[in-house]
């Protein structure tokens, strides 16, 4: 899994993370990540270690003394974001596409259902795994183009929405 991760101003894209060997940014490294408790961490970089404490909640990481915001960002969460955002039409219409080929488990919201912003949509499985399609916008569903158990490709639109 790739990731990227934002730290202030600067973003780095780590790559290869389960080998022990990262890229970090290109270059390669040796890192090892442990849990040990809670959200405290043991981290070897390179030939250092240090104890890391990760606050999700708080997008925030301690690395002894020091205090960095971040935000991190696996591949997949990145093509789910993309696509959930939708393409708006000049009308102001907003099509929701599938983000991955998979089978619809289930649709959430139907043609004339209001939704509201982050919303489930819908569930699309794909290698075995459910993914589901939160609404980017509020507003009114103009046109469901799928049904649960259908197959759909990557790209195919799946929900219209026009804003409120």
């Amino acid at each position: 899994m790739n990731y990227s991760v934002r730290v202030g101003d600067e973003i780095f894209v780590i790559k290869n993370v389960q080998t022990g060997t990262v890229e970090l940014n290109g270059m390669p490294e040796q890192v090892e990540l442990r849990h040990v408790r809670g959200n405290l961490y043991y981290l070897r970089w390179n030939a250092e270690v240090f104890s890391v404490q990760i606050e999700a909640k708080k997008n925030e990481v301690r690395l002894g003394p020091h205090v960095f915001e971040a935000q991190v960002e696996d591949e997949r969460s990145a093509a789910l974001k993309k696509f959930q955002s939708g393409a708006q039409s000049e009308t102001g219409i907003t099509t929701i596409k599938a983000p991955m080929p998979g089978l619809i488990v289930r649709v959430e919201a139907q043609k004339g259902e209001s939704v509201k912003k982050g919303q489930s949509l819908l569930v699309i499985e794909a290698m075995k795994m459910e993914n589901e399609i939160k609404s980017p916008l509020s507003g009114l569903i103009m046109e469901t183009m799928v049904e649960s158990r259908m197959t759909v490709e990557k790209g195919a639109p799946l929900l219209q929405i026009k804003p409120e």
